[in-house]
Order: structure tokens, then C-alpha cells, then sequence
């Protein structure tokens, strides 16, 4: 929408001038007595000369002023039009960084079951239901952390801070690699009793919650700073 300067102010100010000129060639007596007052009492015969001059410094600066009113609501529709494009182009990575704390959410209480799981075998002794439990949470989490939400934020924003989604999940398989095996040898053998050393080796891989709890505090934090950022240019959230 245009305003009515960006519409007319040019004309007004070439209206206003032409006004001026008629006025002053039709020789009306204010004309003419503002023409003595403006014009030194030696000067001969070019008196309109001098008035034309100074009147065309004003005109010259009525259209620069209108000029350049015109031209700042450019800038400003130009500005404003940039600003709506990359707003539009990051919008994605806006709704992944929203979604993403969502997953953290849901993956934190995996962990803490995984840690509660841990805790049981370490008051109870180790046994098969405990091995099965921690391998479930292991499950779980690496299901969490195998959402695109991580992976997608993580390369939209460059993330560098500790840990990734994808260094997890790798060690969650190969702790899942160990467990599967312990278990085929179990199918084999019902009354195989439980080495405490490899199910202590186990335990201690599985124990990943100081390291994954670091990870899901720095991408959050990118989340949120991000999420905070794009409220702020946009200038309130959006609607999921």
C-alpha cells in the first residue's frame, strides 16, 4: 500500500511551483511588493532573473525532498521484503528446533530409565530381567536420538558443540551388538549362568547419560536460542 506522498508528493511540489510562477507573472501587487523587499533598489531589470533563481533552489529542493521520500519507503519496502524472505526460508529449521525439543523431552525420560535400570541392577545383582531392561532403554534411546529432528537442526545451524546425535546412536549400537550376542548365547544355553565381568562391561558401556545428558543440554540450548531469535525478527511464535 502506498502512501499519498509516494503517490503525489511530486506533483505537489511541481503544482506548488507552477502556483508560484502564475502568480508572480500576472504581476499582482503582493507579488510585486514581495519582489521589492527581496530585490536591492540597484538592481535594473533583473530583479524577476533573481527570483526566478532563488525560486528554483526551492523548487530544486521540494523535489529533492519528495525525491527522497520516495526513495527511503523503497528502501523500506525493500528491507521489509528481505526480511519476510528469509524469514519464510528459515521458518523450517524454526519448526525442527520446536520439534527437537520435543524429542529431548521424551528422550531425557528414556535416559532416566536407563539410569533407573542401572541403579536396580546395581542393588539387586545382575540378572537376566535387569539385562533385558537396560537393553530395552538402550532400544528406546537409540530410537529417540534416530529421529530427523536431531540430524536436520544439527546441519541446518552447524552445530559444534559436544556430542551428536549421530556419535550416540553409534555407540548405542555397538552396545546393542554386545547385548544381542549375550542374548543368542542365552537361547543356547537356558541354564548359562551370567558372567559378571562381561555383564559388568555391559553395564559400564550402557552407562551413557553423563555424556548424553551434555549433548541434549547444548542442542537445546541452540534450540532455544534459535527458536527465541526467530520470535524476536518475526516478531511473535507461529503456530506448529
Amino acid at each position: 500500500m502506498k502512501f499519498w506522498y509516494e503517490r503525489y508528493g511530486v506533483w505537489v511540489a511541481l503544482t506548488v511551483f507552477i502556483l508560484v510562477s502564475i502568480l508572480s507573472l500576472v504581476g499582482f501587487s503582493p507579488t510585486h511588493q514581495l519582489l521589492q523587499m527581496m530585490c536591492s533598489p540597484a538592481d535594473k531589470g533583473d530583479c524577476f532573473r533573481q527570483w526566478a533563481s532563488a525560486t528554483s533552489g526551492w523548487f530544486g529542493g521540494a523535489v529533492t525532498l519528495a525525491t527522497l521520500i520516495v526513495l527511503s519507503r523503497q528502501i523500506s519496502d525493500i528491507r521489509n521484503h528481505h526480511r519476510e524472505t528469509m524469514l519464510h526460508a528459515t521458518r523450517p529449521t524454526y519448526l525442527r528446533a520446536m520439534r527437537l525439543n520435543d524429542a529431548v523431552r521424551f528422550a531425557r525420560i528414556t535416559l532416566k530409565l536407563l539410569a533407573d535400570a542401572i541403579t536396580k541392577v546395581d542393588q539387586n545383582g545382575e540378572t537376566m530381567e535387569g539385562f533385558f531392561s537396560i537393553m530395552a532403554c538402550i532400544r528406546s534411546l537409540n530410537e529417540e536420538l534416530s529421529r530427523p529432528e536431531f540430524d536436520n537442526f544439527e546441519n541446518d545451524i552447524g552445530y559444534v558443540g559436544i556430542g551428536s546425535a549421530f556419535a550416540i546412536r553409534s555407540g548405542l549400537r555397538t552396545i546393542l551388538e554386545f547385548g544381542e550376542f549375550t542374548v543368542e548365547a542365552a537361547k543356547r544355553d537356558l541354564n548359562r549362568k551370567i558372567d559378571s565381568a562381561a555383564f559388568e562391561d555391559f553395564k559400564a558401556k550402557a552407562s551413557y547419560q553423563k555424556y548424553t545428558e551434555l549433548y541434549f543440554e547444548g542442542i537445546s540450548a541452540e534450540a532455544d536460542k534459535y527458536i527465541r531469535h526467530w520470535e524476536a525478527t518475526s516478531g511473535g511464535a507461529v503456530m506448529r
